[in-house]
């Protein structure tokens, strides 16, 4: 296990932004919302059947399409945006920036910050996920630890593709 007596393989200095947390929020938000989109295909199923049985009837009614319209494209809005606009508004209320290290270790990871200290071993974490900007080792279905990748040589990006590919669930 990540212990105290161990050198890690990999020391990462990391500097936590209102950016950074807000990227993590929409990468994770957005994977919720497309893991639970079966309501919304289920929404525009039937808006669909509504604006056709509206032209089939008496007569087309741009009135009725106009509406299902705008309630298609402000759903699509909403969901689009509130990862962001939610996780703008928690950072600004509860967090400020803050320094962290995250090490890496072979059979598991430790975060310590001025907030706190988390460890577990890769075996129990939920996930790592990749994007363009950073890395997040997920500690649960929408915690994690993000680890910019600017914060990160190559050794260590490679490092963590290769636990994400041992672990990965």
């Amino acid at each position: 296990m990540a212990g105290t007596d161990r050198l890690p393989e990999y020391s990462l200095k990391c500097r936590m932004t209102e950016p950074s947390f807000v990227r993590f929020n929409k990468s994770v938000g957005r994977k919720q919302i497309l893991k639970h989109s079966a309501w919304i295909i289920i929404f525009i199923a039937i808006s669909m059947f509504f604006i056709i049985s509206s032209s089939l009837r008496d007569g087309f009614d741009w009135a009725y399409v106009l509406e299902i319209s705008v309630i298609l494209i402000l759903m699509l809005l909403f969901f689009i945006f509130l990862p962001g606009i939610g996780a703008r508004r928690s950072y600004r209320k509860f967090t400020n920036d803050f320094d962290y290290t995250v090490d890496l270790f072979e059979d598991g990871w430790q975060s310590t910050s001025d907030h706190g200290n988390t460890h577990m071993e890769y075996s129990e974490t939920h996930k790592i996920i990749e994007t363009k900007t950073d890395f997040y080792i997920m500690i649960a279905e929408r915690q994690g630890v993000i680890i910019p990748k600017e914060c990160c040589s190559e050794e260590a990006a490679a490092f963590l593709r290769g636990i994400k590919m041992k672990y990965d669930k």
